[in-house]
């Protein structure tokens, strides 16, 4: 017969409760992040949205300052590739002037009191075959890029830097106007990753995680995580003021590479929620019936 004495049963019963709560824990985050999924475009059986709160159409705006508006996909070079991460995948041959989009309301979590939000997808780029210039793979906005506008891209020099930015209203984050370029980084409302290394033969994950964006009372943070890895954030005010029905995003704006598994949440995801993410075998497509 075996024999416990109070401190073996107290640490086997507490790593009992531990293996309990873990389970629960893990249980209940998976339910929230298939609850808090408002929009997500695989890319497996067309290049509209498998789920979406708004819209699930892709439009083709004529630029990247989107002049003209088509429901019509007509971007030459963009195709949907059979070597997704999961699937299929949006494929980008060549730069182009035309830009492929999708409406951001009610898929994207925005409100002008507060909101939280995260942007999760895939992505794969050859850097040797990116065109010059600066390189948008994601953008949304209803202005411009430095104006109320949520991007990753690409940098215009050589080696090519990564970067999160989440600029609020052109007057709220730079109010005396000042050149751009020669602002001092710390200024700049940009997350920079560095020369990341992307391969056309490996697919790398990116996810955007927003809290309290808008928010009077609560600080804002923004944080940028690269491989489930958190890469940096911000911790500073945010404002940004959307015409909600003029808001669009914007994907592979100038860019040649591939993107897939493209989904946005109504929350800010936790470092472990986004590792898990990360490292699922499978496409976030299970998640639509949660």
């Amino acid at each position: 017969m075996h024999r416990f004495t109070k401190r073996t049963l107290a640490v086997t019963f507490t790593i009992g409760l531990a293996i309990l709560s873990d389970r629960v824990s893990s249980a209940q985050s998976g339910n929230d992040i298939g609850k808090r999924l408002t929009f997500l475009a695989t890319f497996d059986d067309s290049f509209d949205a498998d789920f979406a709160n708004g819209s699930s159409k892709m439009m083709t705006a004529s630029n990247v300052g989107r002049s003209k508006l088509s429901p019509e996909m007509s971007v030459p070079g963009v195709t949907r590739d059979q070597n997704g991460k999961y699937g299929k995948a949006l494929s980008f041959s060549k730069k182009t002037k035309p830009v492929y989009c999708f409406a951001a309301e009610k898929n994207f979590a925005y409100s002008e009191n507060s909101f939280d939000a995260t942007i999760s997808f895939w992505m794969k780029a050859d850097l040797k075959s990116l065109p010059p210039g600066f390189i948008d793979p994601l953008q949304i906005t209803d202005k411009k890029w430095n104006d109320a506008a949520i991007f990753v891209d690409f940098s215009d020099k050589s080696p090519r830097d990564f970067r999160m930015g989440v600029f609020s209203n052109l007057k709220f984050w730079n109010p005396n106007n000042k050149n751009y370029d020669k602002m001092p980084a710390s200024e700049r409302p940009l997350i920079d990753a560095g020369n990341v290394k992307f391969s056309p033969d490996r697919w790398t994950h990116i996810a955007l995680v927003f809290k309290a964006v808008n928010s009077s009372d609560k600080q804002s943070r923004c944080q940028f995580f690269i491989d489930g890895k958190k890469i940096g954030q911000l911790d500073r005010s945010q404002k940004l003021t959307w015409n909600v029905k003029k808001a669009v995003i914007m994907l592979g704006i100038y860019f040649v590479g591939e993107m897939d598994d493209f989904a946005i949440f109504d929350s800010a995801l936790t470092e472990s929620q986004i590792m898990t993410v990360f490292k699922s075998p499978t496409s976030l497509k299970h998640l639509i019936n949660q």
